[in-house]
């Protein structure tokens, strides 16, 4: 873990919320407006306490949330029973298994 990161400020894909899940450190996520993965995965990293939100096109809200992070960025901790969940996900074998039961799953 880098310890010189104080924030990040990100889009919401799949593969940056598990990356900032990661690293541990206060971020924002900014969704693209309308873009259903994007805006999912930043409400159920917001609902977990993993991060904080914003939306694309509020330059004045992303600057307000920036600073009350960066003020308050000693008190801010990842929960750590969301954070042992999600790290329990294990893509590749999930793939796996879907590709490996495809075909009987086929044949019902």
């Amino acid at each position: 873990m880098d310890e010189t990161i104080d924030l990040t400020i990100t889009l919401a894909g799949h593969t940056t919320s598990m990356e900032l899940i990661s690293i541990q450190k206060p971020n924002i996520m900014i969704p693209i407006t309308n873009h259903i993965e994007q805006e999912r995965n930043a409400k159920r990293m917001k609902q977990c306490g993993i991060t904080i939100t914003t939306e694309i096109n509020n330059p004045p809200e992303l600057l307000k949330q920036i600073n009350k992070t960066l003020d308050n960025i000693e008190n801010i901790k990842i929960n750590r029973e969301y954070y042992n969940t999600f790290i329990e996900y294990d893509g590749r074998k999930n793939a796996h298994n879907i590709i490996t039961n495809f075909n009987q799953i086929k044949q019902i």
